[in-house]
């Protein structure tokens, strides 16, 4: 039988030596960087359960999974992130110390279907990160960010642009306005579209799924309540309590066009942190008086990063930043190689409320950051290394004995060396 080549999965990527030295190189660098301020370097296991993604993303990486059953009967994944994991060994290890502080490096592996703006995008790429556990303070939120933009300088990558919000701010906004959490989740996911769409499309949007109440629906639901002691066909009674309450805690058409006015506004604020912290304070003028406090925790940060010595007019501050995951309850950010880039090369944040969710019940507030080396490999000039280099040809009068010996003292000498052999 002629057999026919097996060809790579698509977007996966076959990666040159020249390309893996470059990449260990960035990474040992990094790394030794992240050592210096505390850092510990951990690993995670490259398949986890399933159910360990699941919960942490709230189902929004469900369809990005490698998943299968192991030979052992257990759901599992090739992992798509490495944060998880990093959860567990710091709930192994929280006891012994109030803070502790992880870097780490490896492969993650995200689908991406041919439809997906990603599409082309490869498959399984080396994300190092850093993660901080067991601290509130706006120092620590400082700490990780700065350690984001010096990293980068480490390895060459000297203007980078650095956006930053704080998705407590919007969760306290929608809250002031009793947003429900499904609206919540609506506003904050739907970010590009309330940008540039009109308020008739988005709430047309939102009531084709079931977020903003409707006349027909109130309607229904009335005769659904005026029916359920006589006839209610396949559904039980359970079931119609269950959509009452489901309609009954829908948000009203005014309460969420009240909302969507002023984060259509918001979402529109960015700039250098004194630009968009004026228009800010400018949009809160004419809003509750709570709204006003919102506005230092930025004020505190940019103090913070000042003792860092961070160059504050690299840092944009978009109220319009969002992220697809949405576990994050405090600072976000995403990092470009320079002010043009389209495409992040880092991102992070806080997620003070992951512990629980993945079902641990201690406090333990945490944040960090990762970048994607792959695409940092790509972006920096190959640094030219000539090594010493000696090739001996095998011929068929060579006595091998003295080519072999006259090898391996080249390697003893540091010197690349190596031997062509014939059949």
């Amino acid at each position: 039988m002629k057999f026919k080549p097996v060809n790579k999965i698509p977007n996966m990527e076959d990666i040159s030596s020249e390309i893996i030295q470059k990449r260990d190189n960035i990474i040992y660098k990094l790394g030794s960087f992240l050592n210096l301020y505390g850092y510990d370097q951990v690993e995670t296991p490259i398949i986890e359960e399933t159910e360990l993604f699941i919960r942490k993303s709230g189902g929004e990486l469900s369809n990005k999974l490698y998943s299968f059953v192991e030979p052992g009967g257990n759901k599992v994944s090739l992992r798509p992130e490495i944060t998880s994991g990093l959860v567990r060994t710091a709930n192994q290890k929280i006891s012994t110390s109030k803070n502790l502080r992880f870097y780490y490096n490896g492969p993650v592996f995200r689908y991406s279907s041919p439809e997906e703006i990603y599409a082309n995008k490869s498959r399984q790429y080396t994300q190092f990160g850093a993660e901080l556990f067991g601290s509130k303070s706006i120092h620590s939120d400082a700490e990780i960010l700065s350690i984001a933009i010096k990293g980068l300088k480490i390895i060459g990558i000297n203007n980078p642009k650095i956006c930053i919000f704080n998705m407590n701010i919007i969760n306290e906004i929608l809250s002031i306005f009793n947003i429900s959490d499904r609206g919540r989740l609506f506003l904050i996911k739907n970010v590009e579209d309330i940008k540039i769409l009109s308020n008739k499309e988005i709430i047309k949007k939102a009531k084709s799924i079931g977020i903003i109440k409707n006349n027909k629906i109130e309607k229904n639901m009335t005769y659904s309540k005026d029916s359920i002691n006589g006839f209610i066909g396949r559904r039980t009674k359970a079931d119609i309590i269950n959509r009452i309450k489901l309609e009954e805690n829908l948000l009203d058409e005014n309460r969420f066009l009240s909302a969507l006015n002023f984060v259509k506004k918001m979402y529109k604020i960015s700039g250098d942190p004194d630009k968009s912290l004026s228009e800010f304070s400018k949009l809160l003028d004419n809003y509750d008086s709570k709204f006003k406090l919102l506005s230092q925790y930025f004020i505190d940060l940019i103090e913070a990063l000042e003792m860092e010595k961070i160059n504050i007019s690299n840092i944009i501050l978009d109220f319009g930043l969002s992220k697809s995951i949405s576990y994050y309850n405090g600072l976000i950010f995403d990092i470009y190689v320079n002010s043009k880039a389209i495409e992040s090369i880092a991102s992070g944040g806080r997620y003070d409320d992951l512990n629980k969710i993945l079902g641990y019940q201690n406090n333990l507030p945490a944040l960090g950051f990762a970048y994607n080396i792959d695409e940092i490999t790509k972006l920096l000039r190959s640094e030219e290394k000539k090594f010493s280099e000696n090739i001996l040809k095998q011929t068929k009068s060579n006595n091998m004995r003295e080519i072999i010996n006259k090898v391996n003292k080249d390697r003893e000498s540091g010197f690349r060396s190596y031997v062509e052999y014939i059949e």
